[in-house]
Parts: C-alpha cells; structure tokens; sequence
C-alpha cells in the first residue's frame, strides 16, 4: 500500500504538516488513518525532519586537493616553481653574489 488515493503516504504526510505545523507524529498517523491512509509514526518523524531541514543551506566543505610538486610551497612561503625560476635567475645573473647585489641596488631605488 504505497500510495493512497491522493498519491504516495509521504506526500500526504506533507500536505498535512504544511496544514498543521504543530501536529505530532501520533497525531499525523491518528488523522490520516481516518482519511484511509496508513502511516508509522516512524514515517512521519522522518518526513516531518526532512521537511525542516529542506529550507536549510548547508555548507559545502570541499576536501583540500593533493598539492602538486610545482604547488606545494616551503616554509617561507615560496612554491617549488618560485625557486626553480630564481634559480634561473641568479644563473643568468652569474652567482648568488650578484643577485643579492642586484636585490639591493633595487631595493636602494625604491
């Protein structure tokens, strides 16, 4: 007996909730016996919880995803592609020396 006469138990279970906010479990199934519809007060419970928290947004959490090589950052805050494009830098610059002679000559015209 999946379906009553109006269509299926839990839609009737809605309909009449939405009447009657306040009704109880055992009320809804004391009503609805009346009108022909059999219902456990189980059944009604979970219609009536899943009613209250269809209005409700949820909050999506999303897993943080794998870190790739070129991604994943040291303790300074540097990613592994950050310090392989500084190290071509101080290649092309002749030398850590030079770099960090070239980053203060930088920092002097700013």
């Amino acid at each position: 007996m999946a379906k009553s006469s109006s269509g299926s138990k839990s839609q009737a279970i809605r309909d009449y909730l939405s009447a009657h906010r306040g009704a109880g479990p055992k009320e809804v199934v004391e009503k609805l016996g009346e009108q022909g519809v059999k219902v456990s007060t189980q059944l009604v419970s979970v219609v009536k919880s899943k009613m209250k928290s269809r209005g409700k947004k949820r909050r999506v959490v999303r897993k943080p995803q794998q870190a790739t090589p070129a991604a994943s950052s040291s303790s300074n805050g540097l990613s592994i592609g950050d310090l392989v494009e500084t190290k071509k830098l101080v290649d092309q610059l002749g030398g850590v020396k030079q770099a960090r002679a070239a980053l203060d000559a930088l920092e002097r015209l700013r």
